[in-house]
């Protein structure tokens, strides 16, 4: 999700750019890397790709950074580690995710389902 980005902290400046905002490094306050299970929080953008029901669901995340969209109405997901950060986004038919679905069980599955069915 970082390389949607345009402005990256991450120490490459290979990001598409496609979504306005920034890439930062998660604070000094926590853990680097972030690995582990986080639940998803509330606000949810409403009609968007994400596991059914994702709203107390948990993850599995790995990772120190987390982006920053300029307009926070692309945010599709958030979860909080260190604060409130950005967990899914869309933009058109872009769609990132700060979580790996493929190690997060059932929540996993909902979501490439659901991205499966969006395709379809």
């Amino acid at each position: 999700m970082t390389h949607f980005a345009e402005v990256p902290e991450e120490g490459t400046t290979e990001c598409l750019g496609i979504i306005k905002g920034k890439v930062r490094e998660l604070p000094d306050t926590v853990i680097k890397p972030h690995m582990g299970w986080n639940k998803f929080q509330p606000p949810l953008a409403a009609g968007e790709l994400r596991p059914a029901g994702n709203n107390g669901r948990y993850a599995y995340f790995v990772h120190s950074f987390a982006c920053e969209p300029q307009d926070k109405r692309l945010i599709t997901m958030t979860t909080r580690y260190g604060g409130d950060i950005c967990a899914g986004i869309r933009q058109k038919n872009f769609f990132g995710v700060q979580w790996h679905p493929e190690k997060s069980g059932g929540t996993g599955d909902d979501l490439l389902l659901s991205f499966a069915a969006l395709c379809k």
